[in-house]
């Protein structure tokens, strides 16, 4: 139906704009005579709007709308605190908060509808003047893309007064110009740059030995499509000309004296607390200036994916980078022990400390670019199946949904060690000085070495540079907490596995020893739940899942609904109103007419202290509820410490803001308050089967990344403390990892591979792993404490008011206090505790000892390496049993045609994963329009809607070649036909038009119906 629908638009639109192609000659003649009039005929558009003019077509001719691109000042500039482009579709909201009933009326997400333009401006025109219109060759104007729907930096543009004519489809322009030919193009960015209907194109003149010329012999669009590349990418034509596109950061560099660093003082010079306060105050607001050009130019970026949005996005950060060069270094001017006041201490301390911004800039580009370089091999290097001659076309963005679905250990084992050895040896020596240059940063940052840069947000060494608390020996405390259920959960697991892949096929694999790393179904064996359907502790399927997206639907909710459930159920713990631009700026559901970044979802702050927004894809689903309760915690917790002093607008630290956060999304799934708001029977109950199931499926997925954690952390701190090197590193990383996580190697190493290159925890993300670790411990503290009276912590329980003061004053804080100071007030204790993790656990723990005693099973992994006998082997279960097809997937867990489905996601609609990508089953055909792809049973071409390269095309182009069918035979007559009359040329058009909307509806139907 909505194929049907797209089309039948598409057609119709054809009926206003018939005249654009048919009668284009005529109009070129009147614009051509026009011009020789020092007249130029048509109506006028201003700001998108239509204008009154009295200007009229020549007598009997059919003129096309037209639009004029008036001159602007070439001093105009976007406004400082550029709001988000209308031109960017999201779902918007009340302009009210939301009332307490669904909002939804629909169970079908509509693509929201921009906010309204404002009112055109009426401008006057000037009288033509007696010399004509001005040439090409006057000096170059600007004209500023804001009057056209966008608040992008204005674009220089030759043409000083262009008469744009619009076609059928609106990202096709004709234009002539004094007589001067200019190629026209398809504007594919037009949401980025030009007019609300796509109407504004980049236009570049033909030269011929330095002239203009009224039309080149021959175009070379290869030629073209280089100038429009170099121009979307540089904002120039010029070769080798790096001009900056985002003018309103770069404007901001040298404009106050927080930039200036010739004349800084030497450290701890300055004793004067005034003057300290004074530099603190005008820092915060020269860096508010700056954060909000690189929160908008990120936001701009992850909703409207673009060559343009990304270049302004990474100058909007390399401004942020000088600014915090700069200030940091001023900041280390001041002598703390001269100040009293605890808070402008503690900000002083914080500005002081630049993280990687302390190397030169040499040493920080080339940091940059080494973890760039590692990014991208990771992404192109190929692998070969098995057997398989190359081209080695398997990327890595294929592998997890190859090894989830593998069972055959033979296969499994190519893939691990193939990915190690297409990687490890070009960027293990990229690694090693990506390790260096972290360790000359912490250096310069006061800190001994990297490690003790990376554990300071948690041993509190920041604070007066003496640690208070020794990480290391902390951590370690927590992992001989969970120890014992972790040994039961990797007895049971290993156990299934002989089942999975047959004992005859894994000698390796005993039943006391480590597991074999290749077997976990993972490239890096951080995450065990693909194992989860093959290994499940019942049968039996929770049919929650089931019941709430059903529940979702009969309620009308869209993705836009949940978090106004969300926002409902803090409204009632008294959390407050939020922000109107919460409803009206951010982007609840994917907006199929740009790409984004969907993953991960976030909250952002924009960093005025009124504009807060999420982005998000949302689905209607359990997964994507908790996370709009997840999402809407974190709004609310950016919003209340908003009154903070500007170093203080964070949390406590990183990991208590994901704990608290991940907190809120365990209590949406109590049982109680899903039942309230009718999401749930009023007669369901979560059995056992349900509750161990549910609860090892969230302990695949994330209880068995704590040992990997510390696997990948006490790696990096023994290279960064110098303890080993790269001859000695690999060697390091199997010993912490079967120490740890009871795992080994699939395959004899050596010295010279470099395996831990391969888990995007070392690769991709060149951060501490403890902050997941220590988050996912407090999440469970924090549960706990909201949760007193239960007796039952995985079912979590129904807040009250009182329950939450505490969070809110913690919130409230923001960072102006440590992580220990808020759980002291959250949970009554500042020690991280792992036993409300334990007691969350339970039922799954309690059924694992029990399992695995009436089993037999071994556990642990430091035995002698006994093999398994076969009755100790279970009967595997299929990987696509009946009830695993009847189970209802998660939003991330499944994919449309043209999706993306490198994670291992289900794709639907006639569809299949093929190279990380949904491809339409054989025998369908792929029918693209705009961003969706749909797999249909006829060949649009067949109908002759088709472009030979999948898409749809409905519309004639005398300029470009659509059609796929063999020339003719017959030769082709040489003279010129007379021209049609103008009017009956008319009468045929908007005849064929009418004919052409009722075949292509009668198309779009049978497609879709056959």
């Amino acid at each position: 139906m909505r194929l049907i629908v797209l089309l039948c638009i598409f057609a119709s639109g054809l009926l206003t704009s018939c005249g654009l192609t048919s009668e284009s000659d005529g109009l070129i003649r009147n614009v051509r005579a026009a011009e020789e009039q020092d007249q130029l005929a048509g109506s006028t558009i201003i700001g998108g709007e239509q204008a009154s003019d009295s200007s009229l077509p020549a007598e009997g001719t059919t003129e096309p709308k037209t639009e004029k691109l008036l001159n602007q000042d070439s001093s105009s500039n976007v406004e400082s605190k550029p709001e988000m482009s209308t031109s960017q579709s999201v779902e918007t909201g009340p302009t009210a908060e939301p009332s307490s009933q669904p909002e939804p009326t629909s169970a079908i997400e509509h693509e929201p509808k921009p906010e309204s333009e404002p009112a055109p401006v009426s401008i006057k025109q000037p009288a033509p003047e007696p010399s004509g219109l001005p040439t090409v060759d006057d000096d170059v104007e600007q004209i500023s893309a804001e009057d056209y729907g966008d608040n992008t930096e204005s674009v220089s543009h030759l043409p000083v007064l262009l008469t744009v004519l619009k076609c059928p489809l609106s990202n096709h322009i004709t234009l002539f110009l004094k007589r001067k030919y200019f190629h026209c193009i398809l504007n594919e960015n037009s949401d980025n740059y030009g007019h609300e209907h796509g109407a504004l194109v980049f236009i570049f003149p033909f030269r011929i030995n330095g002239n203009f010329q009224t039309k080149p012999d021959e175009v070379d669009n290869d030629a073209i499509q280089q100038l429009v590349d170099r121009f979307l990418n540089t904002g120039s034509t010029d070769e080798g000309k790096e001009a900056k596109v985002n003018k309103a950061a770069q404007a901001l560099i040298n404009s106050s004296a927080y930039w200036e660093m010739s004349s800084i003082q030497p450290e701890h010079s300055i004793k004067d607390p005034a003057e300290a306060k004074k530099w603190v105050d005008g820092y915060s607001a020269e860096a508010q200036k700056v954060l909000y050009q690189v929160t908008t130019a990120g936001w701009s970026y992850v909703t409207s994916v673009s060559h343009l949005t990304k270049q302004i996005f990474d100058e909007a950060e390399e401004v942020l980078a000088e600014f915090l060069k700069s200030s940091s270094k001023q900041a280390k001017q001041f002598d703390l022990s001269s100040i009293d006041d605890p808070s402008l201490r503690k900000q002083l301390q914080m500005l002081s400390v630049n993280g990687m911004n302390a190397l030169d800039d040499a040493s920080f580009k080339e940091f940059n670019e080494i973890q760039s370089k590692i990014n991208k091999m990771i992404a192109e290097v190929g692998i070969c199946e098995l057997d398989k001659p190359p081209p080695c076309l398997l990327k890595h963005a294929d592998i997890p949904s190859i090894l989830a679905r593998e069972n055959k250990a033979e296969n499994a084992q190519h893939i691990w060690m193939a990915w190690r050895r297409a990687i490890a040896e070009d960027l293990a020596p990229s690694y090693e000085r990506l390790m260096q240059l972290t360790n000359q940063g912490a250096v310069l940052n006061g800190f001994s070495d990297g490690g003790a840069m990376w554990r300071s947000p948690y041993d509190l060494s920041i604070e007066g540079g003496r640690a208070k608390l020794n990480m290391l020996e902390e951590l370690n405390r927590l992992f001989e907490q969970i120890l014992p259920f972790y040994k039961q959960l990797h007895a049971y697991v290993r156990r299934q596995l002989a089942g999975i892949y047959g004992i005859e096929n894994v000698p390796q694999l005993t039943k006391d020893g480590p597991i074999p790393a290749h077997l976990l179904k993972s490239i890096a064996g951080d995450s065990w739940v693909a194992l989860y359907h093959e290994t499940k502790p019942f049968d039996s399927d929770d049919i929650r899942s089931e019941q709430i997206l059903e529940n979702l639907q009969r309620l009308n909710y869209t993705a836009k609904g949940m978090f106004v459930e969300a926002y409902k159920y803090f409204k009632q713990l008294g959390f407050g109103k939020l922000p109107k631009p919460l409803w009206t700026k951010s982007v609840f559901s994917r907006t199929w007419s740009k790409d984004m970044v969907c993953q991960p979802s976030v909250a952002y702050d924009m960093r005025d202290g009124n504009d807060f927004r999420i982005k998000s894809c949302a689905q209607l689903g359990d997964t994507d509820f908790k996370m709009a309760h997840k999402l809407i915690a974190q709004v609310y917790y950016e919003y209340l410490y908003r009154e903070q002093p500007l170093p203080f607008r964070e949390a406590a630290n990183p990991s208590i803001l994901a704990a608290i956060t991940n907190a809120f999304s365990l209590l949406a799934t109590n049982t109680d308050y899903l039942k309230s708001l009718q999401l749930l029977p009023a007669t369901a109950s979560e059995g056992q089967a349900a509750q161990v199931n549910g609860l090892y499926f969230q302990a695949l997925g994330e209880f068995v990344k704590l040992p990997f954690d510390l696997v990948a952390d006490n790696w990096r701190f023994n290279i960064f403390e110098g303890k080993t090197n790269k001859d000695t590193w690999n060697d390091d990383w199997w010993r912490l990892s079967e120490h740890y996580q009871g795992v080994k190697p699939a395959a004899r190493r050596s010295a010279t591979d470099f395996d831990a290159i391969a888990a995007p925890a070392i690769a991709q993300m060149h951060s501490p792993a403890m902050r997941h670790f220590i988050g996912y411990i407090m999440q469970f503290q924090i549960l706990k404490a909201l949760c007193r009276n239960t007796t039952s912590l995985h079912e979590g329980c129904r807040l009250q008011k009182s329950s939450v003061e505490n969070m809110k004053k913690v919130m409230m804080l923001g960072s102006s206090i440590n992580w220990m100071e808020a759980m002291k007030m959250l949970t009554g204790s500042d020690q991280l505790d792992a036993k409300p993790l334990l007691e969350y656990y339970e039922p799954l723990i309690s059924w694992l000892g029990n399992a695995n005693e009436h089993d037999q099973v071994v556990v642990g992994w430091e035995g002698a390496g006994t093999p398994f006998s076969e009755n100790e082997v279970p009967v595997p279960r299929t990987n696509t049993s009946e009830a695993d097809l009847h189970q209802v997937l998660s939003a991330d867990q499944v994919a449309f045609p043209g999706g993306d489905c490198s994670n291992g996601q289900e794709c639907l609609l006639d569809s299949t994963c093929k190279n990380g990508m949904c491809e339409c089953n054989e025998g369908l055909y792929t029918l693209k329009i705009g961003n969706t792809h749909n797999c249909v049973p006829g060949n649009p071409a067949d109908a002759g809607f088709g472009d030979g390269h999948g898409g749809l095309v409905i519309g004639l182009f005398p300029e470009e070649k659509m059609s796929t069918a063999e020339p003719s035979a017959e030769p082709q007559p040489n003279s010129k036909p007379e021209p049609e009359p103008k009017a009956k040329a008319a009468q045929g058009c908007a005849l064929s038009t009418v004919l052409l909307t009722v075949i292509v509806c009668a198309v779009a139907r049978s497609i879709s119906g056959s």
